[in-house]
């Protein structure tokens, strides 16, 4: 859905229409991209499990920025049930962090 030249966010959309924003880190716009590599682009349908952004947490942090990363649902009436699977510490390749469900469309 969404891309960003500095390659430090992201925006999702689902096939159900649920829109997700994937931003490292807390000031990481202002690195002009340096430290981020991004595999995908605006209008690319992306599959469970395919990379999206890579991020080099030592260039974050040389820049004296935080490497928090924040997962944002900016429509969750979208969604009828949502569980964080791991809410701190470090995420892997593969690594489950939710697990969501799509709202009845008969409610």
């Amino acid at each position: 859905e969404a891309t960003f030249p500095t390659r430090h966010a992201i925006g999702l959309r689902s096939d159900a229409g649920v829109l997700t924003l994937i931003h490292i880190g807390v000031g990481t716009v202002d690195m002009r991209g340096t430290g981020f590599v991004q595999y995908v682009e605006k209008g690319d349908h992306v599959k469970q499990g395919q990379e999206l952004i890579e991020f080099w947490a030592p260039a974050i942090k040389k820049a004296g920025l935080d490497d928090t990363v924040m997962v944002v649902i900016t429509n969750h009436d979208r969604i009828g049930n949502l569980e964080f699977t791991k809410t701190t510490g470090e995420v892997k390749h593969g690594d489950k962090i939710a697990e969501m469900s799509e709202i009845d469309p008969t409610r």
